[in-house]
């Protein structure tokens, strides 16, 4: 199982990533709308402008979703999904592995002759 403080911890870690990449694609956003026109011909600089709003926005929903998940596990204790999916996984791999020594698994090496 893992702690109240492994879970803040790797939820603060996952705001502050994805802070860094909203503001880095914004930063380019905003570069690239500053430039107009930039020079380049219209399929070129149209493509530009659509694949850095692009970029702007999906890093924006995830910076979103990141404050989401550590604002509702620090006032109600809600740990997101993919922390319990990923706990849960790593305890069936646990499961699996004990199992495999099990007294009567022929892995077990006291069965071994």
């Amino acid at each position: 199982m893992v702690s109240r403080e492994e879970v803040e911890r790797i939820l603060r870690q996952d705001v502050e990533r994805k802070k860094a990449a909203y503001q880095s694609a914004r930063l380019y956003f905003d570069s690239i709308s500053h430039n107009i026109p930039s020079g380049l011909p219209s399929p070129d600089g149209t493509e530009r402008i659509r694949n850095a709003g692009k970029d702007y926005r999906f890093s924006m929903r995830e910076y979103d979703v990141a404050l989401h998940d550590f604002n509702s596990f620090l006032c109600w204790g809600i740990i997101p999904e993919h922390l319990r999916q990923a706990d849960l996984q790593h305890k069936r791999e646990d499961a699996t592995s004990l199992g495999s020594l099990d007294d009567k698994s022929p892995e077990n090496p006291a069965l071994r002759q």
